[in-house]
């Protein structure tokens, strides 16, 4: 007499991932975006990099792993991010935020408190964190006027939008990310054991937070508590979920991504990416990753 067993859907999810992991991501393109590359954001049918050394921004066309527009925004652009209709570029070192029109390529730059880190358009409105001055901005984005200025102390960094609220992480010393409500900018405090957790990524029923401590932290946002920490290779940074699941982590001090497979909390493996490995993104079938240390995007077919 014969049986049949059915998988259960989280074994059948294991065994994806293991051969996933067994097959390994191929690297389908390197492509050369200039010095520095650092945020990318995929918006508008391209992929956008932002290169920190040469002051530009560039379009990549994904059928033709080509570079198609190469932007002048001024020195420093780093992070990046896509909504109500243009790319927001945070300069740093210029204390400045550019706006670009993806179809004229135009830019326009406003000035904001100093050292401007993350950008992020949700909730009506754009919102900067800065680094030096221990804010969080809200700006028209039609005007480009600072309208809310939200005073969190330490150092803001990395932005994230999720669950009904505005994530934000914090460089140095800080040990907890801020958990904001748009409508009335109440602020929680969520601790996540780490210290620096700057880099956040919102993925099904989590947010994920890399830190200075060489981990990456999952934190549960109906909770508001770290139910795991897995440690990502040296200096992870800013992560993204693949089309199979996982969540890739690049490290820009290993010159790796780290896959993490969400359903059993564990690292599933760890491969060589460009070298300051520092932003993953998904779009167009594939999962990008940043060279921050060189001059160049790999594409990878995730698994």
């Amino acid at each position: 007499m014969k049986t049949h067993r059915t998988l259960s859907g989280i074994a059948l999810a294991a065994l994806l991932l293991a051969a996933a992991a067994a097959a390994g991501p191929r690297v389908t393109a390197v492509v050369r975006t200039g010095n520095a590359p650092c945020g990318a954001v995929a918006a508008f049918g391209a992929l956008w990099v932002a290169n920190y050394r040469s002051g530009t921004v560039v379009r990549i066309d994904p059928r033709r792993n080509r570079v198609t527009r190469t932007i002048r925004v001024g020195h420093s652009p780093c992070w990046i991010a896509a909504g109500a209709g243009a790319l927001w570029v945070a300069r740093d070192r210029a204390a400045t935020v550019t706006r670009i029109n993806p179809k004229t390529f135009r830019t326009r730059s406003a000035r904001v408190d100093a050292e401007p880190f993350d950008v992020e358009v949700a909730y009506g409105s754009l919102w900067v964190t800065s680094f030096a001055e221990g804010t969080l901005l809200r700006v028209n984005t039609r005007t480009l006027a600072v309208v809310d200025r939200i005073t969190l102390g330490g150092s803001p960094s990395a932005l994230a939008t999720g669950f009904g609220s505005l994530w934000v992480g914090f460089g140095r010393s800080a040990t907890s990310v801020a958990r904001i409500k748009p409508a009335t900018l109440a602020v929680t405090r969520v601790p996540t054991g780490a210290r620096a957790p700057g880099r956040l990524t919102v993925s099904g029923n989590a947010i994920w937070v890399t830190t200075d401590e060489h981990t990456t932290v999952r934190i549960d946002p109906t909770t508001n508590r770290v139910v795991a920490s897995l440690r990502t290779g040296e200096s992870p940074a800013q992560a993204a979920l693949a089309p199979d699941g996982t969540v890739w982590v690049p490290a820009k001090a290993s010159n790796t991504v780290s896959r993490i497979d969400p359903a059993r909390n564990r690292v599933v493996d760890s491969f060589r990416a460009g070298p300051g490995a520092l932003t993953a993104v998904r779009a167009f079938g594939s999962m990008w990753v940043t060279s921050f240390a060189g001059n160049d995007v790999w594409r990878f077919r995730p698994g």
